[in-house]
């Protein structure tokens, strides 16, 4: 018997060709990564939900206001600019709606030559905001408020009826305003707006009989 030639040696194996894996990008691949990153920057910049801290400087101009007193009746323009301050706290929804507590204080000096004083006001208020965007990096918001305000005036003279003014009063306030928000990082944005401020006539006694005046 002859011995069978060993099937491994001299043989020649079967060849294959290479095999490439390719991946055909799409045309519009770039365009699609790059709006991908646009919408979620303006996702980045929606409304949150949480807890609202806030504080303002500004100047205020307070509009001529009319006085009565036993003797007189007049319009008493105040100083410009008057004195602003205040400072919030609330709830932002994720809806861009909020709700919370804002307490100011504004102090003005009567600039008439029938009248002369300082006025002071203290108020509280509850206020709802809602922001909208109007541009990508920047929001837009509108608010209004009502409350309690308190009014205190001092060294306060009417020259032609000799009257002079100390006294305080608790009187009902409101504000509405608008503006919008610039944002720093995620949560702090600098703050540019509008406020209206007013308030019934604060009813105050003086020595010839009661002043009533407006802010």
């Amino acid at each position: 018997m002859q011995p069978q030639p060993d099937p491994l040696l001299g043989a020649e194996l079967a060849q294959r060709d290479a095999e490439q894996n390719t991946y055909q990008v799409p045309d519009n691949a770039l365009e699609k990564i790059d709006k991908d990153i646009e919408n979620r920057a303006e996702n980045s910049n929606e409304p949150l939900t949480g807890y609202l801290i806030s504080a303002s400087l500004g100047l205020a101009g307070v509009p001529q206001q009319s006085y009565t007193d036993s003797s007189s009746v007049g319009g008493a323009d105040f100083s410009f600019p008057a004195f602003y301050t205040s400072s919030s706290l609330g709830y932002k929804f994720g809806n861009g709606l909020s709700f919370g507590l804002k307490g100011a204080y504004q102090s003005a000096e009567y600039e008439e030559i029938n009248i002369t004083g300082d006025v002071t006001v203290l108020s509280l208020l509850a206020n709802a905001r809602f922001e909208f965007k109007l541009f990508s990096h920047t929001t837009s918001y509108v608010i209004g408020g009502i409350g309690t305000a308190y009014h205190n005036i001092t060294d306060t003279e009417l020259r032609n009826s000799s009257s002079n003014i100390d006294g305080d009063d608790f009187v009902m306030a409101h504000q509405f305003g608008s503006g919008a928000l610039f944002p720093l990082n995620d949560k702090t944005s600098v703050d540019f707006g509008y406020r209206s401020f007013g308030s019934s006539d604060a009813d105050i006694s003086s020595n010839r009989g009661n002043f009533t005046a407006g802010y």
